[in-house]
């Protein structure tokens, strides 16, 4: 009798799972764009950035940005601290936004073409729902800040003579 019972009892479950439709799990999509932006060596150069879910309403952001600290040097930001080759974005939302913005200040150290990448995220809808981020990169553009190249404006050695400065490499400019 036993038996039967337990029989019984297995039989009921496996039904009940059978009719229960599957609840799978999916986790909400955003993306986390970069700006593109251009200066000068020796300028301080923004770059924005936002997290944004595609109109429901976001929680936490939490994003961390590498960049080359031989290129670039932050400075400040909003939502955003960090340094020596890493910032740290971070924000919630209240409830009532769908986007997390950003912005990072950085000074421009030398020229070129240089990227900020995310190297890590966790993001949350207001709900709780996790969110996955399709992520971009930001290509900061660094021009030539005084007329020299940025090689000589990072310390490459000078000796002046008669208003005029000759580098290692006998570029000759004239001192302003």
């Amino acid at each position: 009798m036993k038996s039967l019972k337990k029989i019984g009892i297995l039989l009921f479950a496996v039904c009940f799972l059978m009719l229960y439709p599957s609840v799978s799990v999916h986790a909400a999509e955003g993306t986390f764009q970069f700006s593109d932006p251009t200066a000068k060596v020796g300028e301080d150069v923004t770059v924005k950035a936002k997290i944004s879910t595609g109109g429901e309403a976001i929680g936490d952001g939490f994003v961390t940005v590498t960049y080359d600290k031989a290129a670039l040097e932050f400075v400040s930001g909003t939502n955003a601290t960090g340094g020596d080759g890493t910032v740290k974005l971070e924000a919630t939302g209240d409830g009532t936004v769908s986007e997390l913005e950003y912005t990072m200040v950085f000074k421009a150290l030398k020229e070129g073409a240089t990227k900020l990448e995310v190297s890590d995220y966790t993001s949350y809808l207001y709900s709780d729902e996790t969110l996955n981020l399709t992520t971009g990169d930001s290509t900061v553009t660094v021009e030539a800040g005084d007329g020299t190249s940025s090689e000589s404006s990072a310390g490459t050695l000078r000796g002046h003579r008669n208003g005029k400065c000759r580098d290692r490499r006998s570029h000759i400019h004239n001192l302003q």
